[in-house]
């Protein structure tokens, strides 16, 4: 939780050291593990079991990988759509996590990667909702054969899902080839991407180390073990009993691994440092708090709601505002960026972002603000409503639920 704790990480290689605890196990995708529920994969015999999307494909003898069967899509217009799809009836009993993916090949084929070009998977659930474009886009250009995969993690059972070999928005000619949809056994879980069994967690000892902040948030680490023992806010246990800092070869496909873990208090904070015997890297974690204040010339200021973008790398500072867009918003959305950059940045990340949330909004109003801003900073507007929509129901608490949460903190 970025905006709960910093991390400083280094890691050296070393000498083979104590064996790496396996923290979560990966179930390979075989038939063993994972089954594949759709029909013909391959497009064998003119592509039996798939239907086609809209101006469809073309079953091609030797079109796909290693001189298999396979599909082409072909387009002179950016307007064609065209693609393959197929529905796959699962009828889930409880929540399983599905995988869909594919292989394509493209020849000149203009645009940037988006989902025009991809797998492309919808979901229906059991209790009549939807999930609608899951996807995974193939690069443009001219390539050679390359996968892509949805994971899907759903929070209720699954009635079906259509999976389609998608070629739309583009001009240029494509081929795609073994496509599945793999449904997982009850013990496996996605992490990451990557469908893992838990590994019993690690005994834990009473001997522990804390982290606290000023609003009441205080974490707990196994002094022995270094794994997360609990998590409390004003004293009030929220989690406990959970794994230690783990790496994993992503290269190699490697394990979720702990390396024996040497803890010590470090200032405010903690330290721990270890050996990896499997990446032969020993590695140095501290852990500090930190919380959404900013203290500039001696004086604290506070953001409404810091996070981290992982795929930006990039911190977002939220301002959530319950009347009209004001100019002077801006001023100090720019303050609070300058100083997250200053004082919050890592070295690795990019400039941070500004969010201001306003119940209502002047578009010239808001031009004129940012006109002359020289940090990322966009304005959008909220709406309140008494009804939570059809698809939220059931899976957030009830005005009533929420009044008995906080009788009890």
């Amino acid at each position: 939780m970025r905006n709960i704790l910093s991390a400083a990480c280094a890691f050296l290689l070393c000498a083979a050291a104590q064996a790496d605890v396996v923290l979560m196990s990966k179930g390979e995708t075989d038939s063993t593990v994972a089954v594949n529920r759709t029909v013909n994969p391959g497009f064998a015999g003119g592509a039996n079991g798939w239907t086609g999307w809209k101006l469809g494909f073309t079953p091609e003898d030797g079109g796909g990988r290693d001189g298999s069967p396979g599909v082409r899509c072909a387009a002179t217009s950016t307007e064609e759509q065209h693609g393959a799809g197929q529905l796959v009836m699962l009828n889930q009993e409880r929540p399983r996590p599905v995988a869909a993916g594919g292989w394509s090949r493209a020849e000149g084929v203009d645009g940037t990667a988006d989902n025009g070009y991809s797998v492309y998977v919808d979901v229906n659930y059991a209790d009549g909702t939807h999930l609608w474009g899951q996807t995974a886009a193939f690069s443009t250009g001219t390539h050679d054969w390359e996968r892509r995969c949805v994971q899907v993690v759903p929070d209720r059972p699954v009635a079906s899902l259509t999976v389609h070999a998608l070629f739309r928005g583009h001009n240029g000619t494509v081929w795609f080839d073994d496509f599945s949809l793999e449904e997982y056994p009850d013990d496996l879980g996605l992490f990451e991407g990557v469908p893992v069994r838990k590994a019993p967690a690690p005994e834990t000892s009473e001997n522990t180390l804390g982290i606290s902040l000023s609003g009441g948030l205080s974490l707990a680490v196994d002094a022995e073990t270094g794994a997360l023992s609990s998590l409390a806010l004003e004293g009030r246990v929220l989690g406990s009993g959970g794994l230690p800092v783990f790496v994993r070869d992503a290269a190699g496909d490697g394990e979720f691994v702990a390396p024996d873990w040497s803890v010590s208090p470090a200032g405010d904070g903690i330290s721990l440092t270890g050996e990896s015997a499997a990446l032969r890297l020993r590695l140095e974690v501290t852990l500090r708090p930190r919380g959404d204040r900013l203290e500039v010339d001696g004086k604290e200021f506070f953001i409404d709601l810091l996070l981290f973008h992982r795929r930006l790398r990039c911190l977002v500072a939220i301002e959530l505002k319950v009347g009209e867009f004001l100019p002077e918003f801006v001023g100090k959305m720019q303050f609070y960026l300058a100083a997250l950059d200053r004082q919050v940045r890592q070295e690795d990340e990019n400039p941070s972002i500004g969010i201001i949330l306003c119940k209502e909004k002047s578009r010239t109003i808001v031009e004129y603000a940012l006109h002359d801003a020289r940090k990322p900073i966009g304005v959008a507007t909220y709406e309140i409503t008494k009804t939570l929509p059809k698809a939220l129901k059931g899976q957030l608490p009830s005005p009533k639920d929420i009044a008995h949460l906080l009788e009890d903190l």
